[in-house]
C-alpha cells in the first residue's frame, strides 16, 4: 500500500507540474501588462546604474572640448522632442568600433571610432537623435523589463520541469519563446528610434541627406574586445539591408518634397573639435 501511495504521489506531481508552470508564466505575463515605470525619475535612476557600469567597464577617452560640443548638440536636438525631458550628457569611449549607445536617463556614449568614421556634423546629429529617441521612448527600461520577465519565465519553467521525466522539452520551448519575444521587440525599438531620430534631425535643421551615411557608419563597425559591452547592447539590431531600406522609404514618404539645400551639413566648430580623429 505504501508503494502504491508513493506512486500516486509521483503521478499527482507530474500531472500538476504543467499547471504550476503555466500559473507562474501567467503571473509573469500579468507583471508585463502592468508596464515598466517610465517616469523621468525612474529612467534617470536606471540610467545612472547602467552608466556607472559603462564607466567601470569601458575605456573612456579624455576630450572635454568634443564632449562639450556633442552634449550641446544633444540638448538642442532633445529640446525639440515631445515626451519626457532629460538633461543629456555625451561621453567619449576610446574604442575602434564605430558605435554609440544610451543606457537611458540622458546618457549617451559615442566611440572615437565612430567620430573618425562620420563625415560631418549632420551625420553625428542623426546618431545623437537616434539615441535621444531611445531615451524619449523609454526603450532601455522597457527592454530591461522584458529581459527580466523572459529570464523569470525561463527560470520558472526550468525549476518546475527540469527534474520531471518526460516534460523537460516544455521548459526549453518556453525559454526559446521568451528569447524570441525580447529580440523581436528590440528590432521594433530600433525602427521607432530611426523614425523619431529622423524627425528630430530635420527639426534641428540638419541635412537629412546625411542620415543614411550615419546609419551605415553605425552598422559597418567591426567589434573589438575593448568594446564588448557595446556589442552586447546591439546584438539584436535589424539587418543592415533591411534597416537602410526602411530608412530610405521613410525619407521618401515623409520628406520627399522638402528642400534641404539650406540645411546644416557641418559647422566650423564641429570640424575643429573632431580634427584629431580624422
Amino acid at each position: 500500500m505504501e508503494e502504491l501511495s508513493q506512486a500516486g504521489d509521483h503521478i499527482d506531481r507530474a500531472v500538476a507540474a504543467p499547471v504550476v508552470a503555466l500559473h507562474s508564466v501567467v503571473t509573469h505575463a500579468g507583471d508585463a501588462l502592468k508596464g515598466p515605470d517610465l517616469s523621468v525619475k525612474a529612467q534617470e535612476a536606471y540610467g545612472d546604474k547602467l552608466a556607472a557600469e559603462a564607466f567601470a567597464r569601458l575605456p573612456m577617452a579624455r576630450d572635454p572640448a568634443l564632449e562639450q560640443h556633442l552634449t550641446g548638440m544633444a540638448n538642442r536636438i532633445a529640446a525639440l522632442a515631445s515626451g519626457p525631458h532629460f538633461t543629456y550628457r555625451v561621453y567619449l569611449v576610446d574604442a575602434k568600433e564605430a558605435n554609440a549607445f544610451t543606457p537611458g536617463g540622458g546618457y549617451i556614449f559615442v566611440t572615437t571610432g565612430l567620430v573618425s568614421k562620420l563625415g560631418d556634423e549632420a551625420q553625428m546629429a542623426m546618431v545623437l537623435s537616434h539615441e535621444i529617441a531611445h531615451c524619449v521612448l523609454g526603450h532601455v527600461i522597457k527592454t530591461a523589463q522584458r529581459r527580466r520577465l523572459g529570464d523569470k519565465a525561463v527560470s520558472a519553467s526550468k525549476s518546475v520541469f527540469g527534474d520531471t521525466p518526460g516534460v523537460g522539452w516544455i521548459g526549453e520551448g518556453l525559454g526559446a519563446a521568451a528569447n524570441a519575444a525580447v529580440n523581436l521587440y528590440t528590432r521594433d525599438q530600433e525602427d521607432e528610434a530611426d523614425e523619431l531620430g529622423l524627425d528630430l534631425m530635420v527639426a534641428a535643421g540638419y541635412d537629412l541627406r546625411e542620415a543614411e551615411k550615419a546609419i551605415k557608419a553605425l552598422m559597418g563597425g567591426s567589434g573589438t574586445d575593448q568594446a564588448s559591452f557595446i556589442s552586447e547592447m546591439f546584438s539584436d539590431h535589424p539587418s543592415e539591408a533591411r534597416r537602410l531600406q526602411r530608412l530610405r522609404n521613410l525619407i521618401v514618404a515623409k520628406y520627399n518634397l522638402q528642400d534641404f539645400s539650406r540645411s546644416v551639413r557641418t559647422t566650423r566648430a564641429y570640424e575643429q573639435v573632431t580634427l584629431a580623429y580624422r
